[in-house]
């Protein structure tokens, strides 16, 4: 059994080249940039802004009272056409519910530490 040493790789570095291990910001001038409209994510994957899947997305969007704005494309007499989610609109909607939710751990967390100060 003969044993073989992986090969090693260099690096060609320009000379006078310089590195920083400082951790590197992003730029306010261009801040990320996102879409307006998305697509429903295909049946069993993710949405890739959000990680919610397909059902609960058309939870959110379908329905008398959607919480999430959303149009459908579709061509006159056609049977198929595409759903668009509003972005801007879901982003807004999971904000509420995590702020929402945060108000509410804090109204528990005072009344926790009423109670036990008046024990």
């Amino acid at each position: 059994m003969t044993k073989t040493t992986p090969s090693k790789k260099t690096l060609t570095v320009p000379l006078g080249a310089q590195f920083t291990t400082a951790p590197v910001e992003a730029s306010q001038e261009n801040p990320a940039v996102y879409p307006i409209w998305v697509r429903l994510p295909k049946s069993g994957h993710a949405c890739p802004f959000t990680g919610l899947s397909r059902s609960a997305l058309n939870a959110l969007i379908l329905g008398p009272n959607p919480k999430v704005k959303s149009v459908s494309l579709k061509q006159r007499y056609a049977i198929r056409g595409t759903r668009l989610i509003l972005l801007k609109s879901l982003l807004a909607y999971i904000d509420g519910v995590a702020a929402a939710q945060q108000e509410h751990a804090l109204s528990e967390s005072d009344h926790t530490e009423t109670e036990g100060a008046n024990k």
